[in-house]
């Protein structure tokens, strides 16, 4: 470790997500990564299709599966998104930090995703020539 960190720099990267909600979306991710996940959501259907089939596929039927699956795509989407954003800005953070490494890198490219639209065309005319 670095003398400039200290051992709660260090542990606050690896702890604990800030809000219980972030813990949980991060979870159902994980959750619905693995293969289990989708065996079970395929014998969920076919339990389903079999309970639609012997009822003659009744109205009742029909609106909840809309119903639930409407759900759990909106809650998916706002799971994907969410553990999208988080890895995304951690990728951010190590790129921006392997350009600081380096020494005739172009300090301007660092948190170049915050600049505006002309000052992203004028680093990319810059490092174009």
């Amino acid at each position: 470790m670095p003398p400039s960190e200290s051992a709660a720099d260090q542990t606050s990267l690896r702890g604990p997500h800030h809000t219980r909600s972030s813990h949980a979306l991060h979870q159902l991710g994980e959750w619905s990564s693995k293969a289990s996940a989708g065996v079970t959501v395929a014998c969920l259907v076919v339990g389903w299709l079999v309970v639609g089939a012997l009822t003659g596929f009744p109205t009742w039927w029909q609106v909840v599966l809309y119903s639930v699956t409407s759900s759990i795509t909106v809650v998916m989407v706002f799971a994907i998104q969410h553990t999208q954003h988080r890895e995304q800005r951690v990728t951010q953070r190590k790129l921006d930090e392997l350009v600081r490494a380096q020494p005739g890198a172009d300090n301007r490219m660092v948190a170049a995703e915050t600049a505006t639209d002309a000052e992203l065309d004028r680093l990319i005319e810059a490092n174009d020539t």
